[in-house]
């Protein structure tokens, strides 16, 4: 065990002395091993919260022969990092995240939100390799309860849209590195069914203009969102009024997500603020 920062060379791995070392016996197909806290690394120092390290496995029939296997950098989370009451809640124009945070944050680089067919898993594993445009990253925000809305919009780990109508299954991916973090499932599985836009005498329109973005229908509009391509919601608002101009001048230029809905239905645009 050591320090990612650190470049040892295989040679000095490999004659590692008894102490700063786990020895196993061989024969076996794979193994578990718990290191414990007070091995030393390489170095010779304790092991410290925050700090990345890489772990060498050395195979050698003799002292002069080897090969060594290096694992990516894992990070040393304290005993209170783990999230707790995890849910997501469906509120008709995005979805509600919320959990109570991690006492400590300090190590942490953030929090994911990631979703699957409730009928198949996601491991661990598998969860630090989904691509971002099929999760939602969170920030920190500090211990306590913490609530993030995100659009019905997102896509599931394996890129289809979660509101298919299947079940699907919500997942927290706490992590302090890109191997190095815990996950949390919702206790209950969430079903979405897609929008439907409004038609005939409920028909909306947006308008794209140079400084905002227009809203019109036949009817009052009773709502709308404004999302980044992320699926995070950064502006909304309750018209209730058949014709709503959203000012986009504070707005980075770019590719947004917007979300209007009348009484009887919704629509979704994918819209350029230039």
């Amino acid at each position: 065990l050591y320090e990612a920062g650190n470049s040892f060379t295989d040679a000095e791995l490999a004659a590692s002395l008894g102490a700063l070392r786990e020895d196993l016996a061989p024969g076996l197909a794979s193994y578990t091993v718990n290191l414990s806290a007070t091995l030393p690394t390489r170095s010779g120092y304790a092991l410290a919260h925050g700090t990345a390290y890489r772990i060498a496995v050395v195979s050698y029939p003799n002292p002069n022969n080897h090969s060594v296997t290096h694992s990516d950098s894992i990070v040393l989370l304290p005993d209170e990092w783990p999230v707790s009451g995890f849910s997501v809640v469906d509120e008709g124009d995005g979805l509600l995240v919320q959990f109570d945070a991690a006492a400590n944050e300090e190590y942490l680089q953030g929090y994911r939100l990631l979703m699957r067919h409730a009928s198949d898993s996601l491991p661990l594993g598998e969860a630090f390799t989904i691509n971002s445009f099929n999760r939602v990253d969170l920030p920190l925000q500090g211990p306590g309860v913490q609530q993030h809305r995100v659009s019905r919009t997102m896509r599931s780990a394996d890129g289809a849209p979660i509101n298919d109508g299947i079940p699907k299954k919500a997942y927290l991916l706490s992590y302090a590195s890109t191997t190095s973090g815990a996950m949390v499932g919702a206790d209950a599985p969430i079903t979405l069914i897609a929008s439907v836009s409004p038609t005939g005498e409920n028909h909306l329109e947006l308008i794209g203009r140079a400084d905002s973005w227009t809203l019109q229908a036949t009817v009052p509009i009773k709502g709308y969102a404004v999302y980044h391509l992320d699926g995070k919601r950064i502006a909304s608002g309750n018209p209730e009024q058949s014709t709503f101009r959203i000012a986009h001048g504070n707005l980075p230029s770019g590719i947004y997500l917007i979300e209007a809905w009348t009484d009887t239905g919704r629509k979704t645009w994918r819209a350029l603020r230039p």
